[in-house]
């Protein structure tokens, strides 16, 4: 099955927790996407190209919590964590289903608001 990423574009506060929750649906307004038994990876890069991952959300890192049947996915990352990214980014998140098939659900940019206090 191919499924076209939505387009959701991060904000990331240097220095403080990130918190985001994104329920994923079959349709709009529709029945919610069954996360279960799935794991997920996310990479933020400061481009496409970039070799450097700025920072990885994985299940297995628990950055990234599925919720099951309810089709929610929240992405966190502790202020020290925020507090080591420097520059603005992309991101993808692609949900694993076997050890060989994966599929992007989520990209968008991560727009970095820096710390003035520290």
């Amino acid at each position: 099955m191919t499924v076209v990423p939505a387009r959701v574009d991060l904000k990331i506060y240097q220095g403080s927790d990130f918190l985001q929750v994104v329920t994923f649906l079959q349709t709009a307004g529709g029945t919610p996407v069954d996360l279960t038994g799935l794991t997920g990876r996310m990479q933020i890069r400061q481009t496409l190209e970039s070799a450097d991952i700025i920072m990885e959300l994985t299940t297995a890192n628990d950055r990234l919590a599925f919720g099951g049947a309810t089709g929610v996915v929240t992405m966190t990352l502790t202020a020290a964590e925020t507090a080591t990214i420097l520059t603005d980014g992309v991101y993808d998140l692609e949900f694993v289903t076997s050890a060989t098939s994966a599929a992007r659900w989520l990209e968008g940019l991560v727009i970095l608001s820096k710390e003035v206090t520290r």
